[in-house]
């Protein structure tokens, strides 16, 4: 019984803040709304909402978004908290220099990106429309914007020749969708997971495939001026990507500095503790191990390009240490429902 009242009050906290940012959001459209939003939908088909949600609108829609996930994200450190792992202990190299600074060089463009971009849909969007007209302001975002979109591409195709194999999806996955990657239990058991989770596979793809889109849809926009159907049915779908970018951008910036605590410092030096791999990534766990046996307690430093991912058959088997239901069962308390 005691468990089942916890469960319910974990679930009631949760639900706060994301309620109150949807209601802030749903305050927010009704504010654009005054601009005729809610009529002009109203007599829309599906294809004329998206690209009015996603056009003139599209600012309010990515505004919206990411307050819904940035409550979730405050729902979910109120109700379970961050995985904690001891830093005290033995340290696994896991990134090499070139890679960390080439996550760096991809994470302040892809800042800049998002704030520029934010700055010229505001100059579209109903209300902060008229704050930005004749600053001069929109003209210098997208200058900036688009050499910035350049940088993003070098080191996307970096990430990409680094880590598209081991960003392939494997059979494990699913185990870790099902049980969120274990994020919804304060307890500690191993995951179904190499180096790389679900999760962040998901978002590695999200970002390149999305940075594709936006590239090759933002170069148009770049080259041609007009409000053609074609040219704003471009838009559409660049806006479209950008919103997804933003919002799963949001949840790597929750989960590597706040969700596991000290996972940012991984970036920093390359480091992360044993605990924490032998946790989270106890496939990538077991062969580190492995490769200390094989070289007399030496273990070569890991990069992202050098991991050779397990064959099929290696997939099935149980990671030494943690046992293959601990691997892939859920730990108490976890639902196997939820979406990471």
């Amino acid at each position: 019984m005691s468990s089942r009242i916890g469960q319910a009050a974990r679930l009631v906290v949760l639900a706060i803040p994301s309620v109150a940012a949807l209601g802030l959001a749903a305050v927010l459209v009704v504010l654009a709304g005054r601009s005729g939003l809610a009529t002009d939908l109203a007599h829309e088909g599906l294809v004329g909402s998206l690209r009015l949600l996603f056009g003139e609108y599209a600012f309010w829609v990515i505004v919206t978004s990411t307050l819904v996930m940035l409550g979730a994200a405050a729902g979910h450190y109120a109700a379970v908290g961050p995985k904690r792992f001891s830093h005290e202990g033995g340290k696994l190299r896991v990134f090499s220099l070139a890679t960390r600074v080439n996550h760096w060089i991809a994470t302040a463009s892809c800042t800049l990106l998002i704030v520029t971009g934010m700055v010229m849909l505001a100059a579209a969007a109903p209300g902060p429309q008229s704050l930005l007209e004749g600053t001069g302001i929109v003209q210098a975002a997208w200058r900036i914007h688009g050499v910035t979109a350049l940088v993003f591409v070098l080191t996307a195709l970096f990430m990409l020749g680094e880590w598209t194999l081991p960003m392939l999806p494997r059979r494990y996955d699913l185990g870790w969708l099902k049980i969120v990657g274990g994020y919804l239990s304060k307890q500690k058991r191993p995951v179904p997971a190499h180096k790389f989770n679900a999760g962040q596979k998901m978002w590695f793809w999200v970002a390149m495939l999305g940075g594709l889109v936006l590239g090759g849809t933002g170069l148009v926009t770049h080259l041609f001026v007009g409000g053609t159907p074609l040219l704003n049915l471009v838009a559409m779908v660049h806006h479209l990507a950008a919103t997804a970018i933003v919002v799963m951008y949001g949840v790597h910036v929750y989960m590597a500095t706040l969700a596991v605590q000290g996972s940012l410092s991984s970036m920093i030096d390359g480091d992360k503790p044993e605990e924490e791999v032998a946790i989270l990534h106890p496939l990538y766990f077991e062969e580190l191990q492995a490769a200390e046996r094989s070289t007399d307690g030496e273990v070569a430093p890991a990069s992202g390009s050098a991991d050779e991912q397990p064959s099929p058959a290696e997939e099935s088997q149980p990671p030494q240490g943690p046992t293959a239901a601990d691997a892939t069962a859920p730990a108490a308390g976890e639902d196997e429902t939820g979406s990471g």
